[in-house]
Order: structure tokens, then sequence, then C-alpha cells
């Protein structure tokens, strides 16, 4: 593997982290045309927005189900997204990217194994 500087590390930790709102986006999107949906987005300094495919709360691994879910067999083979982004997201979100040199395996650091050490989760579809 090529050494990244820290910047280069950091301007593709970036751009993963662009793509996966992206493809969050891009799913709400999908539900709200499906669900002819209307009003998309609040407005500027609403304190409260119609509740809608792209403004509920859900978590990104239930989105990819759902839209898995709503797939023929043929748009399955060509359409389907794997769970593996919904590992690298939680591992971004809720681990940490620290290794003493760039690249670093997103970490999870999950519940308690003992009193003194956690359950350690590894986004291996990025390591």
């Amino acid at each position: 593997m090529a050494e990244m500087t820290v910047q280069e590390f950091n301007g593709h930790v970036g751009a993963i982290i662009m793509n996966l709102q992206a493809l969050e986006t891009a799913i709400r999107f999908f539900f709200f045309r499906k669900n002819g949906e209307t009003n998309p987005f609040p407005k500027p300094g609403a304190e409260e927005a119609p509740s809608s495919s792209l403004t509920a709360y859900r978590e990104l691994g239930k989105w990819i189900r759902r839209f898995n879910s709503s797939l023929s067999k043929e748009e399955l083979s060509k359409f389907r997204i794997s769970d593996d982004v919904v590992e690298i997201r939680d591992a971004i979100a809720h681990g940490r990217l620290i290794a003493p040199e760039p690249p670093s395996c997103p970490t999870r650091f999950g519940s308690s194994a003992s009193r003194s050490t956690v359950f350690l989760r590894y986004a291996s579809a990025w390591c």
C-alpha cells in the first residue's frame, strides 16, 4: 500500500463520509418519490417539519434493508446495497480513527466484556 500524507488520508475519509451521506439521502429520496410524499424540506428557521421519508428518524441499516426488500430479483442483482456500508458508517460515527500512522482501521468500541475490557468491532470492509 502506498504511503499517504495525513492530508490525503483526511481527504479520503471526508470523501467516504460525504458519499455515505449522499447514499442515505438518495435512499430517502427514493422512498419520498415512491410514496408520493410532499413538502420535502423544512423552511429555514422552522422548529418542526412534517414527517416524511426525508425527515423521519430511522437508522441507515433500516433504510438499506427496506430499500433492498423493495427491489425485484432482477433489480436486486443490480442495485442491492451491501450491509457493509452500515458497518463502515457506524465505525466512523461511533468509533475511533486512531492509529500511530495512517491508514488506520475504524474501530468501534462496544459494551464491556468485563470490568477491565470492552468488545472491539472493526470495519472489516475498510481494513
